[in-house]
């Protein structure tokens, strides 16, 4: 199950998991999907924050994605308050919080639960990654679910969105930059480390690259005890996935 799935990366996922006829596929979206519809996905109107109007669709499914994101929350396009609907608080916190409280309460099976968070936050917007790392340890407790988070930073597709191809190119040449001995030695100076912590980014992942380590990780045990998959368990999982697809 996909919640989000006719977003950015859940329909990238449903698209790589239609690779696989065995598995049976459950999208759960708030309209009706608009970047990919197959005929073999089952398609739910429904929300993150009103699970229980798809019980039947959850207490079936054995793996449960929450990929439901924004960049720009409300609080910014709309000058909502923080907790309004579309803020990161919601999206990020709440309906990870509402929708992995229901998975819980099944306690026929553990299901696995995948969040995809994020390596780092937006410069100067704090609570993009505080959210998400309240999602994270929240979701963690419940004992009914196999949790996993995924860190990518910003998901490249030069064909769906072609303006994140030179952006990932700006993003990897920065987080290269990151790496080396001088910036490392300024992050350590008094207020100076705070103030470039705001710029920490990391390296850019093709949209394909995540969908298929989320597929790997739903269909395998190799990285069950990973509960947090960086770029470089991303990267490999998706090779995985290729070999294991041949």
């Amino acid at each position: 199950m996909v919640v989000g799935g006719g977003g950015y990366v859940g329909s990238a996922i449903l698209k790589e998991a239609l690779r696989f006829p065995n598995l049976s596929l459950i999208s759960v979206q708030r309209g009706t999907p608009k970047n990919f519809v197959d005929a073999k996905v089952n398609y739910v109107t429904g929300s993150a924050l009103t699970p229980e109007t798809f019980r039947e669709e959850v207490k079936s499914a054995d793996v449960i994605v929450h990929s439901l994101g924004v960049l720009i929350d409300s609080t910014f396009t709309k000058c909502a308050n923080q907790g309004a609907e579309g803020s990161y608080e919601q999206i990020n916190y709440e309906t990870a919080k509402v929708l992995g409280d229901y998975v819980n309460s099944f306690t026929d099976k553990k299901r696995k639960f995948f969040y995809i968070s994020a390596g780092q936050g937006i410069p100067f917007v704090p609570r993009y990654l505080e959210t998400k790392r309240k999602a994270e340890r929240y979701l963690s407790t419940l004992p009914n679910l196999e949790f996993k988070a995924f860190y990518p930073g910003l998901i490249v597709d030069s064909q769906e969105r072609a303006v994140t191809a030179p952006l990932g190119l700006l993003m990897d040449t920065s987080a290269q930059i990151q790496k080396s001995f001088p910036f490392n030695q300024l992050g350590d100076v008094k207020y100076l480390g705070d103030f470039l912590s705001n710029f920490k980014v990391d390296h850019s992942i093709q949209r394909q690259d995540l969908a298929r380590a989320i597929i790997y990780c739903a269909l395998e045990h190799g990285y069950d005890a990973q509960k947090i998959m960086e770029y470089d368990h991303m990267i490999d999982a998706s090779r995985r996935l290729a070999n294991l697809s041949q």
